[in-house]
């Protein structure tokens, strides 16, 4: 019976360690992984129209879209006349052809 207990005891502690870890990656490692990938995407979109983002944009959009982010996203993607944006590493920035 103690041998019952004390594996019992091991199960439901890895369980819950699992749930803790998983509940961290979900809520807040992949935003922040998901806010960096849409902060590149922006960076690139900026310098692809002559701009030139400055550290302090940069770090203003990356927490922006880490905030927005944290505990999921009700939408499933980000399109505007400069880029696209669908995922982490699913983005694509359109050319300005008015010119």
């Amino acid at each position: 019976m103690t041998w019952y207990l004390i594996t019992s005891g091991i199960v439901l502690n890895a369980m819950i360690a699992l749930a803790a870890l998983l509940v961290i990656w979900v809520w807040f490692i992949w935003p922040l992984v998901e806010a960096i990938s849409i902060t590149r995407c922006f960076i690139r979109a900026s310098k692809s129209c002559g701009g030139k983002p400055t550290l302090r944009e940069m770090n203003r959009t990356l927490v922006k879209w880490y905030l927005d982010l944290l505990f999921g996203r009700s939408w499933t993607r980000i399109s505007t006349r400069q880029f696209e944006w669908e995922g982490v590493g699913k983005w694509r920035i359109y050319r300005n052809h008015d010119e």
